[in-house]
């Protein structure tokens, strides 16, 4: 390194590593309790007609946008007896 070149510190990038690790740390919980609310807000889907009616909406959107709850929903699904 020449002495030019920005020293990179502990803050070179605003964050502490702690700071980084909190701020993480955070985004996951924020993720998680969402992702609960979209599994409990879809779970009063409960008859087939009620399913019927999600997919039609769901097929209006590109698969990107709703792939999350298609893998929510297909977790639900039971195996056929």
């Amino acid at each position: 390194m020449n002495s030019t070149e920005p020293r990179l510190s502990r803050r070179h990038y605003g964050f502490t590593l702690g700071e980084a690790v909190r701020h993480r740390l955070a985004q996951r919980r924020v993720a998680r309790a969402a992702r609960r609310r979209l599994e409990s807000d879809l779970a009063t889907f409960t008859t087939q007609a009620d399913l019927d009616d999600l997919y039609a909406v769901l097929d209006r959107y590109p698969d990107s946008d709703t792939a999350s709850i298609r893998e929510i929903l297909a977790r639900r699904r039971l195996p056929a007896a």
